[in-house]
């Protein structure tokens, strides 16, 4: 599999060695569902550092105000989780099918245009 940090790092220039390898994948969407997988991440780890606060204030008393607040931060971490899971997939279904970055001396194009090097066998 290509490595995404690569990928983010430099993403113009394995964009074009990836689509010299493989012209039909969109490693645009790669790109762009990595990028939400990363802030949704983000978000939900956020999100359970408010509850987890909420939770330290209400071992001296849970008062109405911490428990809407815990509430709502738990339904809304509990939507991120699900979307997180989703876009998750999505990512590992995009990132599996992904062309490893060929060498330089790599023909461009798709299967058609690899070359012959060695035939073993009987044909």
């Amino acid at each position: 599999m290509i490595d995404l940090a690569l990928l983010r790092k430099n993403a113009t220039a394995i964009k074009k060695k990836i689509l010299n390898k493989e012209p039909d994948f969109d490693v645009d969407k790669l790109i762009e569902v990595d990028k939400k997988v990363r802030q949704l991440k983000a978000s939900c780890e956020e999100l359970q550092k408010k509850k987890n606060d909420l939770a330290k204030k209400a071992s001296s008393g849970v008062t109405e105000d911490i428990k809407k607040q815990s509430t709502k931060i738990g339904s809304t971490l509990k939507k991120e989780q699900n979307q997180l899971q989703e876009l998750q997939e999505k990512l590992n279904d995009l990132w599996s099918r992904c062309p490893n970055i060929p060498g330089e001396n790599i023909p461009e194009g798709g299967k058609e245009k690899n070359e012959v090097v060695k035939l073993f066998g009987k044909k």
